[in-house]
């Protein structure tokens, strides 16, 4: 198994920001705990896991650049975490976006989405996207994580618990195990 993890955005381009948060932030942080998750128990399978830094390429040529990177690399899969946000601090749930028609990647999306009943946040469903380059030009499924809305004060509080973002990470490595069959 090869699966990349993207980072959302870049340091120039932190994308949603609140309540001392941002998506960059969130998901540089993630990405290593789901790397950790996938290679712990990868002793049974080998896997490979990439973790492509947006941080290293300025916007907007990024997810151009990203996209580009993912097609070398070859993998079985890449998951690009996100946070969404809105001008509307109520808005809120959870959401796993994937491109429309790609089968494994609406199964790898519907594998994440059923591990979000354990987060505390609404779940907002599957939202397959034709319009976003990423899940579009990608060579293998792609799948685009948000769940939560770093706008919403209550949401965003959750990863300020010691574990919040634990916990996340692990629910979406166990998710991608489960798609590859590991489990």
């Amino acid at each position: 198994m090869k699966i990349v993890l993207s980072d959302a955005h870049c340091s120039t381009d932190q994308g949603a920001a609140a309540h001392g948060w941002t998506e960059y932030k969130y998901s540089c942080l993630v990405n290593e705990i789901i790397k950790k998750y996938i290679m712990d128990f990868g002793q049974h399978f080998n896997p490979v896991v990439s973790i492509v830094d947006g941080g290293r390429y300025s916007a907007p040529a990024e997810v151009r650049t990203t996209t580009e990177i993912v097609n070398g690399i070859e993998p079985d899969a890449v998951i690009e975490n996100h946070l969404n946000g809105s001008e509307h601090q109520e808005a809120n749930g959870s959401a796993v976006l994937y491109y429309p028609g790609s089968e494994f990647g609406e199964a790898l999306a519907n594998a994440i989405n059923d591990r979000w009943q354990y987060l505390p946040f609404k779940e907002r469903g599957l939202k397959p996207r034709g319009d976003i380059y990423l899940l579009r030009k990608t060579k293998c499924p792609a799948i685009i994580t948000e769940p939560l809305f770093v706008t919403n004060k209550q949401e965003a509080g959750y990863l300020d618990f010691p574990r919040g973002i634990e916990v996340m990470g692990n629910l979406i490595g166990e998710a991608i195990l489960q798609w590859w069959g590991a489990l």
